[in-house]
């Protein structure tokens, strides 16, 4: 059973073509929420609370580049 020939026609695993786009426009209500939202990132960033990553990988790397310490 598990070496039966598998037989399908191509045309019907395509993906059916794509329909006209449509044109995302926000709700006054989803403008208040990202606003809120936005005033809440800031906050949070403000004192602190938002990690940045790429800082945080780098915080305890030790190289040998004397350039960096030279003025």
């Amino acid at each position: 059973m598990c070496r039966e020939p598998i037989r399908f026609e191509l045309s019907s695993l395509t993906p059916p073509p794509l329909e006209d786009s449509v044109i995302y426009t926000p709700t006054e209500e989803m403008l208040r929420l990202q606003a809120k939202m936005t005033a809440m990132y800031e906050r949070q960033r403000a004192n602190g609370g938002i990690i940045d990553v790429e800082a945080e990988k780098n915080k305890f790397l030790l190289t040998n580049d004397v350039s960096i310490y030279s003025t």
